[in-house]
């Protein structure tokens, strides 16, 4: 079967360690069809994952990045420096298999960071299907060139063009983040995080949101989200959920609908 390395290169603990969501979720959706391995770095901070990669030996290597800077303006660091050092540079030393970019960093600057790092592919916006579709291909050496999300270096694109409305949103399996990695690091000072819903309509000047999500909401169904606060607390115990979406109050109600199916539950720890 073919093996797939998914890394999360984020590796920022301020004000609190945040876990890879988005690699859980795209895990998820791929697991049925290959087999898969997350390395997740905010911990670790690289330091163990040349090792992995030569003893996994992936077929594809996926890193997400997630913030390109802090914006704090007095003391402003750049990420990107350290993920190329840390974890896509290494990584090219002990392995020549494709390496693709994606996430919500990466989907600001696409084309900049592809010549940044020198990566093969990269994936604008939601990654789940689409990544599903462009491994497809490359295994069977089948073009690609009709998958508006996908970059390849030396192609342009315009991201404000790219289509958002390509993925049933609950189509998407539960991330099970705590299944997915080590989450105990996480239970000190961190959160459960949960998505409730993809793209933002608000049209605030200094957001990336929309850029990145699409400006129509993709709604989860209130009980899925539900179900998955209740298992993750049945497995957990006593943890600290994190609504991670745009907006969590927009649409009108939707929010209202969220807590109504979460109290009916009654759950507790």
């Amino acid at each position: 079967m073919t093996k797939v390395l998914l890394v999360n290169t984020n590796i920022e603990k301020h004000p609190y360690p945040i876990p890879p969501l988005g690699i859980c979720l795209l895990a998820s959706y791929l697991k049925p069809h290959y087999e898969l391995k997350i390395y997740d770095s905010v911990f670790d901070e690289g330091r163990s994952l040349k090792a992995l990669v030569k003893t996994f030996q992936p077929d594809y290597i996926g890193f997400s990045i997630r913030n390109i800077d802090d914006v704090v303006a007095d003391k402003e660091i750049f990420y990107m420096d350290r993920i190329l050092s840390d974890f896509i540079r290494p990584v090219k030393a002990v392995t020549r298999v494709p390496v693709i970019l994606g996430g919500s960093g990466f989907s600001v600057f696409p084309e900049e960071l592809m010549e940044h790092t020198g990566a093969d592919y990269g994936i604008v916006g939601d990654g789940e299907k689409v990544l599903l579709e462009l491994l497809h291909r490359l295994d069977r050496d089948l073009p690609f060139g009709d998958l508006p999300q996908v970059l390849k270096k030396g192609r342009r694109m315009d991201p404000r063009q790219i289509p958002h409305n390509l993925l049933d949103y609950n189509s998407i399996p539960l991330s099970t983040i705590d299944q997915c990695i080590d989450f105990r690091p996480y239970r000190k000072r961190g959160v459960y995080s949960i998505q409730t819903k993809r793209g933002c309509a608000l049209k605030c000047i200094y957001c990336t949101y929309p850029g990145i999500e699409g400006t129509n909401y993709r709604l989860r169904e209130p009980d899925a989200i539900a179900t998955e606060i209740e298992e993750a607390t049945q497995r957990l115990g006593k943890v600290t959920f994190e609504f991670v979406d745009s907006t969590f109050n927009e649409p009108k109600g939707q929010a209202e609908v969220i807590c109504r199916a979460i109290i009916k539950r009654k759950i507790r720890p």
